[in-house]
């Protein structure tokens, strides 16, 4: 064959059988590999298991290491091994012949005749001595490549194997996952185990202390209940624990005797300082809690302005330190200023007859002011940034002093009298009032 048109063709449909020779070798590796990541997580978690309920010694754990290292290199080998030799060359994979049969198969419009020409030009080429026209060769093949020209090669690429693999490796994984949902802290203490196989590992402990209520944060002078829950095959039949209080060198041990619901429980009274506190049963012992005690907020000193009417004449005078009771007359305005232990996030005053009011925050400093308008008491009501109220408020009373009315008396003339030429009445009177005059009119 002497038409360089016709090897440029021929070239082309070498390549294109190149590519489904690539794609064959791109489905088996897809294969191998979905078939191998399957087996291979199901083969650990098998094993996995294994160890999490036998809690095996050292030798069995290294020999079942070995084993699990060797099957999961074995299976490698069988599930990715051909496609890897055949990717690498050293395993030969299907010639033009074979996969232009392959295409014949698939296209039925071009059965064997792709083949065919395949072996014409491959005939002519080598200048075999059969009677063969070089016209009728070129002809032949063109009318093939013609022919083949808008056919997708691809296709004739099983992936059936390779999605059928898939969907197993997916079923296997669901498998190997039950155990691992069902017991995550078993499962991944076994394989820490098995990872470090030559390590020994002390055999687990026969229950689980649960204990509530873990670390907590306790607004002083409040009880909190010790809560202990054992679980496991064998139960402890008491419990200690141990109590320290800060500031003092030795824990408070109390032993504890389960419930008719088997929880051991105890009680802590009033706590007042921060403790730390742990339980422990034979040789099992659970981790150290802390118990952090945090004040309430309280109102440490306030002093109580009064300002009287204007009228009244009076200067405004301040009570004694955290003195409350207020007495004053009527219309006094009162003013508030008190400082408190913590930030607080809200305070009031909280009126007896019902009737609250915001008091200004600054920090830890707070005030208010208001008009003494009757009789009545009030508290303060505080809240810190964590939601503590004050507890048990001091009541403080108000008493609203009324203004009398002013009292005239006159003392001469005694009677009735008559009046002079001059017109003029001499006169004495007498006033009275609890705060003075400003003046008097006949």
């Amino acid at each position: 064959m002497t038409n360089n048109g016709i090897k440029t063709e021929y070239a082309r449909l070498q390549d294109r059988l190149g590519e489904v020779r690539r794609e064959q070798l791109k489905v088996r590796a897809r294969r191998g590999l979905y078939l191998f990541s399957g087996t291979f997580f199901l083969l650990v978690v098998v094993v996995t298991f294994a160890e999490a309920l036998g809690h095996f010694s050292v030798p069995v754990r290294t020999a079942l290491f070995l084993v699990t290292v060797a099957a999961c290199l074995g299976f490698m080998g069988w599930f990715l091994g051909p496609s890897v030799a055949r990717w690498l060359g050293l395993i030969p994979g299907p010639d033009d012949d074979a996969l232009a049969g392959l295409v014949g198969r698939h296209f039925p419009g071009v059965r064997d005749r792709l083949l065919n020409a395949f072996q014409l030009v491959r005939s002519s080429s080598a200048e075999q001595k059969v009677r063969t026209s070089d016209a009728l060769v070129e002809a032949a093949f063109r009318q093939v490549n013609q022919d083949v020209k808008d056919l997708d090669f691809l296709a004739v690429v099983n992936r059936e194997p390779s999605r059928r693999a898939g969907k197993l490796a997916l079923i296997l994984a669901g498998v190997a996952l039950v155990p691992i949902l069902a017991l995550p802290v078993s499962m991944g203490s076994g394989f820490n185990r098995l990872l470090h196989f030559s390590t020994s590992f002390a055999s687990p402990a026969p229950f689980l202390l649960q204990v509530s209520p873990g670390d907590r944060e306790v607004v002083k002078g409040e009880s909190v209940e010790i809560e202990v829950r054992a679980s496991g095959k064998k139960k402890p039949a008491g419990v200690e624990l141990f109590l320290l209080p800060e500031g003092q060198e030795a824990p408070d041990r109390h032993e504890l005797e389960p419930g008719p619901d088997g929880v051991f429980r105890y009680s802590v009274p009033s706590l007042r300082r921060t403790t730390t506190y742990f339980v422990q049963a034979g040789s099992v012992e659970s981790p150290e809690f802390v118990l952090t005690v945090v004040d309430r907020p309280v109102i440490r000193t306030f002093r109580v302005k009064l300002q009287p009417p204007r009228y009244s004449g009076q200067r405004e005078y301040v009570l004694d330190e955290n003195i409350g009771d207020v007495s004053a007359l009527a219309g006094t305005r009162v003013n508030v200023e008190a400082t408190c232990n913590k930030d607080l996030a809200s305070a009031a005053l909280v009126f007896g007859s019902g009737d609250s009011l915001s008091m200004n925050i600054e920090g830890t400093r707070i005030g208010a002011s208001f008009l003494l308008k009757k009789t009545d008491t009030y508290r303060f009501a505080l809240r810190d940034v964590k939601g503590i109220a004050n507890a048990d408020p001091i009541t403080y009373s108000l008493k609203a002093l009324p203004d009398a009315y002013p009292r005239v008396m006159i003392l001469e003339p005694e009677g009735n009298v008559n009046l002079g030429d001059n017109m003029i009445l001499p006169m004495l009177v007498r006033l009275s009032d609890d705060f003075g005059f400003t003046r008097l009119r006949l």
